[in-house]
């Protein structure tokens, strides 16, 4: 749980901005709901030296990634940092994963998380190297680009748990999604366990996006100490009825969504089918709940 760079501000980052987000987490109160991470992604990178060694951004960075990293940590925060998939190693992409996995666990000696970004379910070797694996194309903030990626990871369930995840990329909340849309995209990655790493500009995040993204028992759900990904327990047409288990694989306790797949609706449009995020246990009576389809009545 976190917050990353790439989908408000792609290249366009510099040490004044990654300041200001981590100062945002802790005053709009991210950080007691439980996001961490502050991601650096592309746009730090400067040159490499004749010796191959990569620098910094003068400009944009002049202070280094150390002393950054330094002002995150001294807020209670996590850093993470973007990289390259290291093509110019000339090996096979799991070769040229775990080189690059291994070269970073030599210099790192606190715990570190990795993640895959190839655009696509990597394969089952990831999890030898991997916390967690993107599995679709980069995200966009509309519905079609939400709808498609919830289709995507469908059917990889068996691949998630055990401190693994499929990664649904990061959210799209507060950049222009209805609030429909939003509570669809929310509540689908939250039952799906991916990683929630928040993509919008937190210095001026609209107020409701903020309160859904804080919502404790959505983010419980995703958290769960089991952290099993939802699987598809029943299908009919375009009606799917996701299961997510709590606790106890195959247990009594469990987190149940109905989801309804349906294309080419116009927008805006109604929901008329509700997701039923329900637990025995948890959420409570009174708590909110999303509803999923979105306009398409179609949710990482």
């Amino acid at each position: 749980m976190g917050w990353s760079s790439w989908n408000t501000y792609r290249v366009n980052i510099n040490e004044e901005l990654i300041r200001k987000q981590a100062d945002a987490m802790i005053s709009m109160g991210l950080k007691d709901a439980g996001y961490r991470y502050i991601n650096i992604d592309d746009g730090f990178f400067g040159h490499r030296d004749k010796d191959g060694i990569l620098h910094t951004h003068p400009e944009r960075f002049p202070n280094g990634i150390k002393v950054l990293s330094d002002y995150i940590h001294s807020k209670g925060l996590k850093a993470g940092i973007y990289s390259e998939a290291g093509q110019q190693l000339d090996l096979d992409e799991k070769e040229r994963y775990t080189e690059i996995t291994a070269a970073i666990r030599e210099v790192c000696r606190e715990k570190i998380s990795v993640n895959i970004c190839r655009w696509a379910f990597p394969g089952t070797w990831a999890k030898d190297i991997a916390q967690s694996w993107r599995i679709s194309p980069d995200i966009t903030p509309d519905w079609e680009s939400v709808k498609n990626i919830i289709s995507m990871n469908m059917y990889l369930s068996a691949y998630a748990g055990n401190g693994h995840y499929n990664d649904m990329d990061m959210l799209e909340i507060g950049r222009g999604l209805s609030p429909e849309e939003e509570e669809t995209h929310f509540g689908m990655w939250c039952i799906m366990s991916s990683p929630l790493l928040i993509g919008c500009d937190l210095t001026t995040i609209p107020e409701e996006s903020l309160n859904l993204l804080k919502n404790n028992e959505l983010i419980a759900l995703n958290q769960d100490l089991l952290g099993l990904q939802a699987y598809v327990a029943q299908h009919n047409g375009a009606g799917y009825v996701f299961v997510k288990d709590i606790e106890q694989e195959r247990g009594r306790t469990r987190a149940i969504n109905t989801f309804f797949l349906q294309e080419n609706i116009p927008q805006p449009r109604t929901e008329y089918i509700k997701s039923l995020c329900r637990q025995h246990k948890w959420p409570k009576e009174g708590t909110f709940l999303p509803e999923t389809g979105g306009h398409s009545a179609s949710k990482m």
